[in-house]
């Protein structure tokens, strides 16, 4: 197999990053498919959010990747529950359109 991108550093940095790779998977007991694919997801998902203003895109990181509630967020942020919620309902539907191409609408 010949790869199509030139690989950066030496074969063997090269396979030691594939071994641990496939080691992650199957300490998971992942398919490695599935392991593919949520990481392609949680690829989009960063890239995307990379488009938010910068303190909407932090309360949608602290609730979608850290899983803290609106409350715990409000706190940090020093703000009311009520703009975190208007914040991530904002931030929900800049995401919508730009994810929908990679995840079901039950996903959203």
């Amino acid at each position: 197999m010949v790869p199509l991108d030139p690989v950066a550093g030496t074969a063997e940095e090269t396979q030691d990053t594939v071994d641990s790779e496939r080691t992650e998977i199957e300490e998971r007991g992942a398919d490695p498919e599935e392991a593919v694919l949520a990481k392609e997801a949680t690829a989009v998902l960063h890239g995307a959010m990379a488009d938010l203003p910068a303190g909407m895109r932090e309360m949608t990181e602290k609730r979608v990747i850290q899983d803290l509630s609106y409350d715990e967020i409000a706190e940090q942020a020093g703000v009311s529950t009520g703009t975190v919620k208007s914040q991530l309902f904002e931030a929900r539907k800049r995401l919508r359109p730009v994810l929908r191409a990679y995840f079901d609408d039950s996903e959203l």
